[in-house]
Order: structure tokens, then C-alpha cells, then sequence
């Protein structure tokens, strides 16, 4: 696509959107039509490093053997699902945990900053609103800003389009987890899901060995 004919379609969303929330969301579609016309774009790019059920299930302490040190959580259907307002027992219980355990802890979203800075403060952690995933740009100014090193990181989420693409830019080790409740997602995220079961179709066609390697064949069935 034609860098001009891009930037005119960037310009033209950003006067017609009302609010951050729905400009973030139609950058995210835009740059979505883009990648798939691309016919070079490796498929390769949407897949993790491992895949779980849910965030309870990850070996923790394998990846802390493995040199982690820290880890950027998703929030929307990886911690709690759309509809919940404030962290359960179980996910303070597994931050409390963790802290204790060595890890510095980070909540980064595409979501509004009230919902992000309240699941912040309530599981006590550094936390990032409205970083416009799968855009690099914001999220490595609060890497250089907290002098991060991303071999020392692990990169949480429930998401292939946003959460692994950008993981996979940044060159940062990945865990794909099923959502929580997919019946609470937002009609944007609905089309993110979409885009995600053409690319793993895709997958499951192209590079089905690396696909079944990671289980995520058993995602494909759900």
C-alpha cells in the first residue's frame, strides 16, 4: 500500500474519531489490512514461543531459571475478563507470588487509563493504558525510560494480532493464553479475533509442525 495513500487514510481517522479508545481501534484495523496485503509478511511473526490455557498454568519458574526477570501482562482477557472491574483472589494471590518470587510485574493495555491504573494500584504493579498494540512506538519509550532489558523479559497475552506481533517485534520471549471470556470482548476486539483465525488457519496450513509443536491446535478447536 502506498505510503502517501496511508498517511491520508491516518489523517482522515484521526479527525473522524471522537475519542483515543475508537482511534486506537481503527489505527489497529488499518494497520491489520496492510500486513495482509503484504505477501511477504512472514506468518511466522503471529506465532509465540509457548502457548497455555490460562496465565496459572505458566511454569514461572522455569522462565526465572531461564533468566526472566520481569513480565508484561495483558489486561483485557488475560487478567480479568472485559466485564470485571477489579482483580479476583486467585490472579492477586499469583501477582503476590510472583513479586515474592523475584519478578517485576507490568499490566500494559490498549484500554482507557481508569481501567488499566485501577487493576495497577490494585495488584501493585507498574501499569501502561492505551499503548495502541501492535504499534511499537510507546511501548519502547516506557522500555528505555525503565531501562529494561528485553532478554529479561516475558510478554503475556491473549491475543495473536496484538499482544504477539508486537511481542515478536521487540524481539521478546511470548505466551499466547486463551481468553477468559471471550463473550465479554468488544466489537473491536471481535475483529481482531476474526484476523486471528484466518491467520492461524493459515498457520495450520503453511507451518503446521511449529503449530502443533505449540499446541495451538488445541486452541483451534475451542
Amino acid at each position: 500500500m502506498n505510503k502517501n495513500i496511508l498517511c491520508n487514510q491516518y489523517i482522515f481517522f484521526i479527525k473522524l474519531s471522537q475519542s483515543q479508545s475508537l482511534f486506537l481501534e481503527i489505527n489497529h484495523l488499518i494497520i491489520y489490512n496492510i500486513k495482509w496485503s503484504m505477501k511477504n509478511y512472514s506468518l511466522l511473526k503471529y506465532l509465540p514461543n509457548s502457548y497455555y490455557n490460562d496465565i496459572f498454568l505458566i511454569p514461572y519458574k522455569d522462565y526465572l531459571d531461564r533468566g526472566i526477570k520481569i513480565i508484561f501482562f495483558d489486561l483485557d482477557n488475560t487478567i480479568a475478563d472485559y466485564d470485571t472491574h477489579y482483580p479476583d483472589e486467585s490472579v492477586l494471590d499469583l501477582f503476590n507470588k510472583l513479586k515474592k518470587d523475584g519478578f517485576t510485574l507490568f499490566i500494559l493495555s490498549n484500554n482507557h487509563k481508569k481501567r488499566v491504573f485501577n487493576f495497577g494500584s490494585a495488584l501493585d504493579s507498574i501499569s501502561f493504558h492505551s499503548l495502541a498494540k501492535p504499534f511499537k512506538n510507546r511501548i519502547n519509550k516506557y522500555i528505555h525510560k525503565y531501562n529494561i532489558n528485553k532478554d529479561e523479559v516475558l510478554w503475556i497475552g491473549d491475543q495473536v494480532v496484538t499482544d504477539i506481533v508486537l511481542s515478536n517485534k521487540l524481539g521478546i520471549l511470548s505466551v499466547l493464553v486463551d481468553p477468559i471470556n471471550p463473550k465479554t470482548e468488544k466489537w473491536y476486539t471481535k475483529i481482531n479475533r476474526f484476523f486471528e483465525r484466518l491467520i492461524l488457519r493459515r498457520i495450520n496450513k503453511m507451518h503446521s509442525n511449529e503449530f502443533i509443536e505449540l499446541g495451538l491446535n488445541k486452541r483451534w478447536k475451542k
